[in-house]
């Protein structure tokens, strides 16, 4: 386990500040502010030797910091997993690849051996292509910015640089073939941001396309390709850096050389949303994008950063903006929808990324993953959280989801816990979550499964229980949670929020007995049930 950070890390994130703050001096203020966002989620993942550590349902048991950002599915029984990783061994964040197998077993990881990340705002996009994974990151490269398309071998087991683009902040990618690859984000140079653009790499060849606008506030999210071939290009528009009310959306339409089809950048076209990362086209390509709306500032909390989804038809032209979340003050953002697929039933998307609740003044801040369903037409579903352990200073959030061979879902994502405790855990582990057509808890592969009352209330599963135990409830209602040992001792302590809620509970390392969990709501009625540690 990673016990503190080495003294030439800590430097080097010192003089990489340093840096940033030059930039802005200098006046390069938008590029301050995105590397700025890198460099704090480095520093803060990195303090592993002072976080409580967490309890998660499936992650990957690794010893140092890790987590999640991508998934795909190389067959029916594994899945790639890639994502951040910090490497002591390095004395780093670099980017991490593994594998893992239908039950959640961690079969092996591979780290990339360079100072690469992967931000907060690269897409989630990843291929199984050519027998190889491929995913994008960020580094570092002569000083310089550089984005980084790259790739695993699950035969080899090793991840490679495929291509590096310096100066350029890449936000996703797409593989034609063999040699042609494209890629979209927008560019910046020593001394100033350039636009949207996208990459074509053939060979040695480069083809690029670059937006048309003298304000330079336009920036590619996404690059998927419709069923006829059209590359479509999910751009934001930042008309305000600082005031996320004024952004919008809209989209390019390109060809193969990257000649321009259509763009509805126009007054009619753009619609007032500020795009995420996820996006998908579904089979009639009909164009969904995860996202958020940030109402003017001068209204209530509870309307800052509003999650959600917008659909637009094949044509770009907007069909329905719908929010749909329980986030509460959610100032910071840390409530978003990541990433979105069409549902394995083709009746709907199922959206994946955490919701949040945030009080400044009391210090709490925590965002609990969660996955949910919307119709065709916007409507909710159903939606379900999870949390994996307790406090005032959690981040829970799933980055992707897949549709899986079987019918299900996959979502993967990371957890974070920001109090200074004692470290059981790495503060950032990576989180995996398997959950059925109906986005509930996937038991089909444990070992000790016992059925599920329906008329019962509380439901706590399996009993006995060599891992994980999982905690649903049918009341509504908010529940306190205490697990006791048989010596009477309180061991752990959860809350359960609503019936959507599903509660984690890591009993791995309790040891082998009788335990007693009770659960209290506000009017002081109780509710008691017992289950076994083998």
């Amino acid at each position: 386990m990673a016990k503190g950070l080495p003294d030439d890390l800590w430097w080097s994130r010192f003089y990489f500040f340093a840096t940033l703050y030059k930039m802005n001096k200098k006046g390069h203020s938008i590029i301050f502010l995105f590397l700025n966002v890198i460099f704090l989620i480095a520093i803060t993942f990195s303090i592993s030797s002072a976080q409580s550590g967490f309890k998660q349902s499936i992650a990957l048991q690794l010893d140092e910091p890790n987590g999640a950002h991508h998934v795909a599915e190389l067959n029916q029984d594994t899945f790639i997993v890639s994502g951040q990783y910090f490497d002591q061994s390095l004395g780093h964040w670099t980017v991490h690849a593994s594998i893992v197998n239908h039950k959640g077993d961690l079969l092996h990881t591979s780290t990339h051996r360079t100072d690469d990340i992967i931000g907060p705002d690269i897409s989630n996009i990843s291929f199984i292509y050519d027998n190889k994974y491929w995913f994008m990151a960020v580094g570092i490269e002569n000083s310089r910015f550089a984005s980084k398309i790259l790739n695993y071998s699950p035969k080899t087991k090793d991840v490679s640089t495929f291509n590096s683009f310096q100066g350029f902040a890449g936000r996703s990618f797409f593989i034609e073939n063999d040699s042609t690859f494209y890629t979209g984000g927008f560019e910046f140079t020593e001394n100033s941001i350039e636009n949207a653009l996208v990459y074509k790499l053939c060979g040695s060849d480069t083809i690029l396309y670059r937006f048309p606008s003298e304000t330079k506030n336009q920036r590619v999210l996404n690059i998927l390709v419709s069923s006829d071939g059209k590359f479509v290009v999910a751009c934001t528009d930042k008309i305000l850096m600082q005031d996320r009310s004024q952004d919008s959306t809209f989209f390019l339409f390109l060809d193969k050389n990257l000649n321009l089809i259509k763009s509805t950048y126009n007054e009619s076209g753009k619609v007032p949303f500020r795009l995420q990362r996820g996006m998908t086209i579904d089979h009639l390509d009909n164009i969904v994008c995860t996202g958020s709306k940030q109402l003017p500032t001068e209204t209530t909390l509870d309307q800052l950063n509003v999650q959600g989804l917008v659909k637009f038809d094949p044509e770009g032209n907007h069909l329905w903006t719908t929010f749909i979340g329980n986030s509460i003050n959610n100032e910071s953002g840390w409530g978003k929808w990541h990433s979105v697929v069409e549902s394995s039933q083709k009746d709907g998307y199922i959206i994946a990324g955490s919701e949040s609740y945030q009080d400044l003044e009391q210090d709490t801040f925590m965002a609990k993953a969660a996955i949910a369903k919307v119709s065709y037409e916007g409507d909710s579903l159903w939606m379900h959280s999870y949390s994996y352990r307790q406090g005032t200073k959690l981040i829970e959030r799933f980055n992707d989801v897949i549709a899986t061979s079987d019918g299900g879902y996959l979502a993967v994502g990371a957890g974070t816990d920001f109090s200074i405790e004692v470290v059981d855990l790495p503060a950032t582990q990576s989180i995996l979550l398997k959950v059925n057509k109906d986005g509930l808890l996937d038991t089909t592969t444990s070992a000790a499964i016992i059925p599920i009352d329906k008329d019962d209330p509380i439901n706590i599963f399996p009993n006995p229980t060599q891992g994980p135990l999982y905690l649903t409830q049918t009341l509504n209602q908010k529940l306190y949670i205490s697990i006791y040992n048989q010596s009477g001792q309180k061991v752990d302590n959860y809350t359960s929020d609503h019936a959507q809620h599903t509660i984690v509970m890591n009993v791995a390392d309790y040891p082998s007995g009788i335990y007693t969990l009770i659960a209290d709501n506000k009017k002081g009625k109780r509710f008691t049930r017992r289950f076994v540690v083998e």
